[in-house]
């Protein structure tokens, strides 16, 4: 079975990636409120609609558009389902700053990863040995960047173990029943120990005095 994992470490590159993040937010919120405009919420239908668009003169990477028409469409097809069940809610609006890319616009090189910010230009950030040990050998996904973090998906193929037996858990207020899937069942009486919190609920309910620390040693001696 094949599962999707995230490793991230901590970057320094922050300046030279402020200008990337205004033009995604821009793509971003540009995409969203288009979107709502003309009830879209596909991230292939955005595309068609506003990929020449947003490239238009503009000096960044391509693939950045891709990822703000990723987001946008996330956004949206959220905000899709809230509107149903809250008409008035908030329209959704990209903020926070971060990137995202797939795993055809980055290159990893040894211990270096190579993220382009415009054409023949590139930002380096140099990888962790723990982040270099979790993806070797893995099928790396897209990349997800904060103003501090690089965030770095990849999968991996894990063994399914088939279960060879079943145990059932039934908690009520006053017993708890065990049953596997040979038919055996265990019933343990939990009376008891529901009346003693309830006493005791009942004790801690009559202290006056408003201290953290004398309640607690009253309590403990009752």
């Amino acid at each position: 079975m094949k599962v999707t994992k995230c490793v991230w470490q901590y970057h320094n590159k922050k300046n030279e990636f402020e200008p990337v993040f205004d033009y995604f937010k821009y793509c971003a919120n540009e995409a969203i409120r288009i979107g709502i405009e003309k009830n879209l919420t596909s991230k292939f239908n955005l595309h068609y609609q506003l990929y020449h668009i947003l490239r238009l003169d503009s000096q960044f990477h391509c693939k950045y558009v891709y990822g703000a028409l990723e987001c946008a469409a996330s956004k949206l097809k959220l905000y899709k389902k809230i509107i149903k069940k809250k008409p008035d809610a908030k329209k959704p609006h990209v903020s926070t700053n971060h990137l995202i890319m797939d795993n055809m616009s980055y290159k990893i090189d040894q211990d270096i990863i190579r993220i382009p910010t415009e054409p023949e230009k590139y930002v380096f950030i140099k990888l962790t040995k723990y982040v270099l040990e979790k993806i070797r050998n893995m099928k790396l996904g897209q990349i997800t960047i904060t103003i501090d973090k690089l965030i770095i998906s990849y999968s991996k193929e894990i063994p399914v173990h088939k279960s060879t037996n079943f145990l059932g858990i039934d908690r009520n207020l006053n017993n708890l029943t065990t049953c596997d899937s040979s038919g055996d069942y265990i019933i343990h009486d939990l009376a008891n120990a529901q009346k003693i919190i309830t006493l005791y609920g009942i004790v801690k309910s009559k202290f006056k005095r408003n201290d953290v620390r004398i309640r607690k040693r009253i309590f403990q001696k009752w």
